[in-house]
């Protein structure tokens, strides 16, 4: 009886320091990222294996269509679920920008940003490559009940060259019922721009950060100046040098759990020079203009475009990681070859961290095919993907939009604008299944896909 005491009382002890670790995570600070079950690089772990099931058309996806978005429901026939009003449009076309889909809450709410300009787009300029679809109009739709909801803040005045628009910038999934919205400031907005977090279940949003609180990071023309991972923002400021054309790249990040907090400087990505006469007179920019990074969704590394050298018409750039429980930093993706490194890159995590997406920003000199590298972060194994389209992309790829997975992804460019009328654009969502090279037709006639 003795030893029967004995055991229930070390099985009642057990239970009772089990029951007060999860109300008080044993001294873990649950807004602290650990460090990921991911070896580093190079680690003679055995890697884990790449899933082989390509995600398919059974589930809940969105995307959009001649101007509209659709939603389509545990694999049925996607249903229009916006119907914006172009009875105004004269010659046949307009430009119609959509980004951002964000799913919430199990796949009850879908967040989308756009901007419908009422003229041409316009032509360019020196620095970035404009991100015409930005700033823009925010809205949330109920899939359950196809309730639109435009997200505004009082103050907030769309331009004069809209019909539909706002000053939006990015968009981030806190949590599942909880988004997190970047507002530019803007000419004649009385708004407070910074970052606003927006209950979707209440209906109600506050500002977080202002953005006096990041000085230099709103740069709404930037593809890629914005992340959020595990409470906190992370920015990349691109500032000149006094007197000189010479734009220095910084990542920093600041606390959103805690935003009364200074941000901290991560990364030192290098300098490019703008508009310069030294780099020839057919050059408005040198190499670089918006070098790609990204941020794991478990908040513990960084992955950025680095810029260095000293001769402004030949710049080389790296590929660096950064461990962010430690801070130390390494170079990966070596195999790359130098013009395609050399030059702007869409960075991108999959979802569980384990792989890394490297696609060229432009087309090769053909106008026409892209050169893309996937990397195994966990094996070191890559594989390169000559991308030719038909069509689709034009000469630019600026989104990659991973599936939940990480075994597969979709390739777009929201910088192509929807010539809504007689001429809409036509481009199929093409699916990439990691480890495989060449791509499938996920579906027909659609921009923006994702997946819920």
């Amino acid at each position: 009886m003795v030893k029967y005491r004995l055991i229930r009382t070390f099985i009642l002890a057990i239970i009772i320091i089990s029951f007060v670790c999860v109300f008080s995570s044993c001294g873990t600070d649950p807004t602290t990222p650990t460090a990921s079950s991911t070896p580093a690089p190079g680690s003679t772990s055995t890697p884990s294996a790449i899933p082989t099931v390509a995600p398919d058309l059974t589930g809940n996806y969105a995307f959009t269509r001649n101007g509209q978005l659709w939603v389509a429901l545990h694999g049925g026939a996607p249903v229009q679920a916006t119907h914006f009003d172009y009875s105004g449009v004269i010659d046949g076309s307009m430009p119609v920008f959509f980004n951002h889909l964000l799913w919430f809450d199990n796949d009850t709410y879908l967040s989308f940003q756009v901007r419908i300009l009422k003229g041409n787009v316009g032509g360019g300029g020196c620095g970035f490559n404009v991100n015409f679809g930005s700033p823009s109009a925010l809205y949330v739709l109920n899939v359950k009940t196809m309730n639109l909801q435009a997200i505004k803040v009082a103050g907030d005045t769309s331009d004069d060259e809209v019909l539909i628009g706002g000053h939006w910038v990015y968009t981030f999934a806190e949590d599942a019922t909880h988004l997190l919205a970047w507002l530019g400031s803007a000419t004649g907005s009385t708004a407070q721009a910074g970052l606003y977090r927006y209950d979707l279940t209440a209906g109600s949003f506050k500002l977080v950060i202002p953005e006096s609180s990041v000085p230099n990071a709103n740069n709404p023309e930037s593809w890629s100046a914005m992340r959020y991972s595990h409470g906190k923002l992370y920015y990349e400021t691109r500032v000149a040098t006094a007197g000189d054309d010479k734009y220095t790249f910084t990542i920093y990040s600041h606390s959103v759990i805690n935003p009364e907090q200074a941000s901290v400087k991560i990364l030192d990505a290098g300098s490019e020079l703008f508009c310069h006469g030294d780099l020839g007179p057919d050059q408005v920019s040198g190499q670089f203009v918006d070098p790609g990074w990204d941020v794991s969704a478990d908040g513990t590394k960084l992955v950025a475009q680095t810029i260095s050298g000293t001769d402004v018409k030949a710049l080389q750039g790296k590929i660096q990681l950064v461990n962010l429980i430690n801070g130390t930093q390494s170079t990966i993706a070596q195999n790359v070859p130098p013009p395609i490194a050399n030059q702007d890159l869409k960075v991108s995590l999959s979802p569980d961290g384990k792989q890394l997406l490297l696609v060229q920003f432009y087309a090769n000199g053909d106008g026409h095919t892209f050169t893309a590298y996937s990397v195994n972060l966990v094996s070191g194994d890559h594989l390169n993907y000559t991308i030719s389209p038909d069509g689709p992309y034009t000469n630019e790829i600026t989104q990659i939009l991973w599936h939940q997975s990480s075994s597969a992804f979709v390739l777009d460019n929201s910088y192509l604008f929807t010539g809504y009328g007689s001429t809409p654009m036509q481009n199929d969502a093409q699916l990439f299944t990691v480890g495989k090279a060449d791509p499938s037709t996920l579906l027909a006639n659609a921009l923006n896909f994702s997946w819920g």
